[in-house]
């Protein structure tokens, strides 16, 4: 009888440790990690180093997110795919942001990457060309693929009191390398360009030349932008503040930490331009003063100012329909 009762409790011994030692096991045991997409504005480069470092130093994974960066896809359609959920983020540009929200599109910016655009112009030294005042007579290269230079260029003409019709905008070549040929053979005086790598191409031609950055006349507008949906942040405010957060853990790691962050960026790489090692450290140390305006605890900052200055832009040259509130299309809430 004695044994019985023994065997009794012991049992029910066991069965309570393993039933704590299951309770253990379940709370400790991770959550699953949640697919992530993030598609980018351009081929994979330094550009977007703070996304990969993030990934490969584990700032996703430590937020229990599992993270697929997306490159330029030349034959799909970026605002499409971020419109249908087949992505969850999308790097783009300002422009492209306001022109999706002009068409009706959730989107929202929660996090500017580049608070100063790359956007600039350039001409040979050559030619004198130093400033907007010098644009009277000249041929103003317009690259292909984007609408900054549609926007820059009246803006600085109207700045300058230059009339449209004293200047010739000329449609120039979209791939990186082309447009500084047209200069270089006089086929344009000025093109508009993206300082963090084209101008790489005049210096690795040992080319002398004259930058001229909008911002020095008064023309102030962000450049990179990370974007979402109104309805994913609806849907999971908490993987919206996740990203954000762990996206801009990775640029501050990226701009104290260039050549590590290059090594991290080359073997996502796939453009045979962009593996030049030389050109994307370029690339980053051109891009940090363009994100890290105001110190480090500044990178994501979101300016009201400049996006007004943009859509008064946009507006006023026809490249939008609507009137917007300016107000709707971004978000600071997933910054702090």
């Amino acid at each position: 009888m004695m044994n019985k009762k023994i065997l009794l409790l012991v049992s029910i011994v066991a069965f309570a440790v393993g039933g704590i030692l299951w309770l253990q096991l379940s709370s400790n045991q991770e959550e699953p990690f949640k697919k992530v997409r993030i598609s980018l504005k351009w081929l994979h480069q330094t550009q977007f180093a703070g996304l990969y470092v993030a990934k490969e130093k584990g700032f996703y994974r430590d937020k229990g997110l599992d993270v697929e960066i997306k490159e330029w896809d030349f034959a799909g359609s970026q605002e499409k795919d971020l419109a249908e959920r087949k992505e969850d983020f999308a790097m783009m540009n300002p422009i492209e942001v306001l022109k999706a929200v002009d068409k009706g599109l959730d989107f929202r910016a929660v996090a500017i990457v580049y608070q100063d655009a790359s956007w600039a112009l350039a001409a040979l030294k050559e030619s004198g060309i130093t400033t907007p005042a010098d644009f009277r007579g000249k041929v103003l290269g317009l690259k292909g693929g984007t609408d900054d230079g549609k926007i820059i260029y009246p803006a600085l003409l109207k700045t300058f009191g230059i009339d449209p019709s004293e200047v010739t905008i000329k449609p120039i070549g979209f791939e990186t390398g082309p447009e500084v040929d047209d200069v270089v053979a006089k086929r344009a005086d000025v093109i508009n360009l993206y300082r963090t790598d084209q101008v790489y191409l005049f210096d690795k031609r040992g080319l002398e030349y004259n930058l001229i950055l909008p911002e020095h006349f008064g023309f102030e507008m962000n450049g990179d932008v990370l974007v979402t949906t109104q309805r994913l942040i609806d849907e999971d405010p908490e993987l919206v503040r996740k990203f954000v957060q762990a996206t801009i853990e990775g640029w501050r790691y990226a701009v104290a930490h260039i050549e590590e962050a290059v090594d991290i960026t080359m073997p996502y790489v796939t453009n045979d331009v962009y593996k030049d090692r030389d050109l994307e450290v370029f690339i980053l140390e051109k891009s940090i003063p363009l994100i890290q305006t105001s110190g480090p605890e500044k990178i994501g900052n979101i300016q009201f100012v400049r996006w007004r200055t943009l859509y008064e832009a946009m507006r006023s040259n026809g490249l939008l329909e609507h009137e917007l509130d300016v107000d709707r299309v971004f978000t600071r809430e997933f910054l702090e």
